[in-house]
């Protein structure tokens, strides 16, 4: 096994140690996982220090599903209507940083704004050339 991914493993808090042997099966090589097993138990956690540990676990899981669920702020849905590209950006990092709502919300305001930047261009394209705009012989007249 890498020594990177020991030393990390050593660096772990005791939370986070908890939590990396409680993942899923797959996420980890099984050298890791031993490792991470064997570090615990040299720890020789107190269960004072264990239940501590897994009351912030449960905190961070309750802040993971608040942030998710958090709405848009007003200042992002005025940006997200501006219809400008930047928008997914940030629409992309809301998404990789687990805030699917606001990653959704901020997509359909983004999709609304550029819709109706779209169709405001039109109506002035149309505004100019067919009310505006002076009517010119056209070329192929016969004079």
């Amino acid at each position: 096994m890498n020594k990177r991914i020991k030393q990390h493993i050593r660096s772990l808090s005791d939370a986070d140690l908890i939590d990396y042997l409680n993942a899923p099966p797959d996420t980890y090589l099984p050298e890791a996982i031993a490792f991470a097993r064997q570090e615990l138990d040299d720890r020789d956690l107190s269960a004072e220090q264990v239940r501590a540990a897994e009351e912030e676990i449960a905190a961070r899981e309750a802040q993971r599903i608040a942030d998710a669920s958090a709405p848009l702020d007003p200042a992002w849905q005025s940006f997200g209507l501006s219809g400008h590209f930047g928008m997914l950006a940030a629409w992309s990092t809301f998404r990789r940083t687990g805030r699917q709502r606001m990653a959704r919300e901020l997509l359909h305001m983004w999709v609304v704004g550029f819709v109706f930047w779209i169709l405001i261009t039109i109506g002035f394209v149309f505004l100019y050339f067919f009310v505006l705009a002076p009517n010119p012989d056209p070329i192929w007249s016969e004079t």
